[in-house]
């Protein structure tokens, strides 16, 4: 079985993917996330999916294009998690409460 391996790097320069060994090349296909406001990125289960939030917005893109299918306007959020079987993105920001 001859399954191409992929790591995501959160570093001071953004969010960028990466093939797996022997290369570590860049992704072309993968639009590189500048922004250093990254705070979580996560794949789906099955690995059709990469979702990262860049401080401003959640985006999701799709593995098999590395293109971005949907992005969510949402500044707070600080944390992702996709259901058990991909189908559902849970967002998670933190309660600030009322301001008075």
């Amino acid at each position: 079985m001859n399954e191409i391996v992929f790591f995501t790097v959160r570093g001071s320069t953004g969010v960028s993917i990466n093939l797996g060994p022997p290369s570590y090349d860049l992704v072309s296909a993968f639009t590189r996330e500048d922004s250093k406001a990254c705070k979580t990125m996560v794949f789906d289960p099955q690995g059709k999916y990469f979702a990262w939030v860049n401080g401003v917005t959640v985006k999701i893109a799709s593995v098999s294009t590395w293109k971005v299918i949907t992005e969510i306007t949402k500044p707070k959020i600080s944390n992702l998690e996709f259901s058990p079987k991909g189908t559902y993105l849970m967002t998670w920001e933190p309660y600030l409460g009322e301001i008075s």
